[in-house]
């Protein structure tokens, strides 16, 4: 029987739970002095302890060992995505995107943004339960408010820098039988997409993007709501991984 798991980014450094964590060990689970548990800091490692001491308020451990754990997935994902409107959307998608398995979640502000301004600390818990759920140890790195042109500069030129929207172009492409991420993107290599909002980017956003060396991708030929192309963007890695090491 698997061990339940909890978060606690600085347990190398205190003893003590989170107090969320602790309450959930202690008035929920009604965990107690001498059980065993495992916890993750969100960083690559998981750690397993036992519950030296607690009372209602607290709870301390001690580690008992360090177990590494390798994502199984290669390079680094950034889903670089505008808000939707309504929040539960948006958060749904942050869930999957992490049970999936990702790096990095942008949240952009674009010229057609429907949301201009969200809060970190809903999206982080949303996260941090997502990764606890699926049984991973990292935690990834959520940014908020980043106007588009920010991360277009931020961008490693290293990395595989895809743009995903409709407009003519993209559709001749898609004809030619080009378009699609695997056009543009090595197994292994860093990858960022960029999506844009319900009306999508606008025609000057997309041309600063590809003058910025963004290729212009489509994610099929549906039209798909914001929240569900970041998690066919995020798929669309996983699954071509999947099929190098299946062929490798």
């Amino acid at each position: 029987m698997s061990l339940p798991l909890f978060y606690a980014p600085d347990i190398e450094l205190s003893d003590r739970l989170p107090d969320d964590e602790a309450g959930h060990i202690l008035r929920v689970l009604r965990m107690q002095v001498g059980d065993h548990l495992r916890l993750t800091d969100g960083r690559g490692s998981f750690h397993e302890a036992v519950i030296e001491a607690a009372d209602r308020k607290s709870c301390r451990v001690g580690l008992l060992g360090r177990e590494p754990w390798e994502k199984p997935w290669r390079g680094r994902i950034t889903i670089a995505i505008a808000p939707t409107k309504q929040s539960e959307r948006m958060e749904w998608m942050l869930e999957k995107l992490v049970e999936i398995g990702v790096d990095e979640v942008v949240f952009i502000e674009t010229e057609h943004s429907e949301r201009r301004r969200i809060k970190a600390e809903r999206l982080e818990r949303v996260a941090v339960s997502a990764m606890k759920q699926s049984l991973k140890a990292l935690l990834p790195t959520i940014r908020i408010n980043v106007p588009l042109r920010t991360v277009i500069a931020e961008a490693p030129q290293q990395a595989a820098r895809l743009i995903a929207y409709v407009d003519d172009a993209v559709r001749a492409e898609i004809a030619a039988g080009r378009g699609y991420p695997s056009d543009h993107y090595s197994s292994g290599q860093d990858v960022i997409v960029l999506i844009g909002p319900e009306g999508d980017f606008s025609a000057a956003e997309v041309s600063h993007a590809i003058g910025a060396g963004f290729a212009p991708v489509t994610l099929g030929k549906s039209r798909l709501r914001t929240e569900t192309a970041g998690l066919v963007a995020c798929q669309w890695v996983h699954t071509l991984q999947a099929i190098t090491c299946t062929a490798d």
